[in-house]
């Protein structure tokens, strides 16, 4: 006798056959599945409707077939890509996991004005944006998934000169399940040196509330090596995060505005709790050094990377003052 194997059948056949049997069913004309419109290039344009059905009188099967009589005809219309996305489109995105665990991702070497993060999304998350625009500078924020239209959002220069923060949603078409995706700038125009000052971005609940990590500490302005000097640095959160990251980046001179170059990160090991603040006790400072241990000269930046790996709400901050390292 031949040993007998078990084959576990994948999980979404009992589902369709499911559904072919309630829908399909009896001597009517074949399921056909409606084309699935494109969604538009941008959220202001409405979605194009599904084009009516044909009227009865116009389909091949069913009323009087000339005599035999008893026979039984079903019209449904069933919309295939739907159905897959249902049967599929919410199971989890295993890199959107891995994301959500490791927090979102920033370039080695960016600017303001271009800068893309590399996060995790869901449709109907709130998100929040804390910036500063230079007087004649437009910018626009843009949320992008692969095989989505991207949202895109105006960035409003603000009423005075000074810090602006605005919050939105989301789309929904981007889906219940957590995927990777992007948050872009892209900044045109403005006078100086630096057109954009990027205070907060984050998205996500826990991210909303102002900027939930907030009040970015990074002094005194001057640190000069050699002396033993060091620059202290710590934040307020108004959410519960399992994890934070905070990077120091050196501010390096760069046509249409200051690119920062990250020269060291170190993980928070306290508690990253809602209404606590981070740095104070014990105190968190920097001795002026890059990873390897050697002088970082200049003007720095430090921002915190804080998130949640699960739901996966993330958030960044940026201190809005640089330490000078000198000799």
């Amino acid at each position: 006798m031949r040993g007998s194997r078990n084959h576990r059948a994948p999980r979404w056949r009992p589902a369709l056959l499911a559904l072919w049997v309630l829908c399909g069913i009896g001597w009517g004309p074949p399921l056909a599945a409606q084309p699935r419109p494109e969604p538009p290039p941008t959220d202001s344009r409405p979605t194009p409707a599904d084009p009516p059905a044909s009227p009865a009188s116009d389909r091949p099967y069913g009323g009087d077939r000339g005599g035999a009589g008893g026979g039984v005809g079903v019209g449904v219309q069933i919309d295939l890509g739907q159905v897959l996305r249902s049967l599929f489109g919410n199971r989890p995105d295993p890199a959107a996991q891995a994301l959500a665990r490791e927090g979102p991702r920033l370039p080695e070497s960016y600017s303001f004005p271009s800068l893309r993060i590399e996060a995790v999304l869901r449709g109907g998350w709130p998100a929040v944006i804390a910036y500063e625009l230079a007087p004649g500078a437009s910018a626009e924020l843009e949320f992008a998934l692969p095989g989505e239209a991207p949202h895109r959002v105006f960035l409003p220069p603000g009423a005075q000169r000074g810090r602006t923060l605005i919050t939105l949603d989301l789309p929904e078409r981007f889906g219940e399940v957590l995927k990777v995706g992007t948050v872009s700038l892209r900044v045109e125009g403005g006078s100086g040196a630096a057109p954009l000052q990027l205070y907060g971005v984050g998205c996500g609940p826990l991210a909303i509330g102002s900027v939930a990590i907030d009040e970015v500490v990074f002094e005194p302005a001057r640190l000069r090596l050699g002396t033993g000097e060091r620059a202290f640095y710590g934040f307020h959160s108004r959410s519960d995060f399992s994890r934070a990251v905070v990077d120091i980046a050196r501010l390096d001179a760069a046509p249409g505005g200051p690119r920062l170059v990250r020269v060291r990160s170190e993980p928070v090991q306290q508690s990253v709790a809602r209404n606590s603040w981070v740095g104070r006790e014990p105190p968190l400072h920097w001795n002026g050094a890059d990873e390897r241990g050697a002088a970082s000269q200049g003007a720095h930046l430090l921002y915190v990377r804080a998130w949640a790996a699960d739901p996966g709400d993330w958030v960044v901050a940026w201190s809005p003052r640089a330490v000078e390292v000198r000799r």
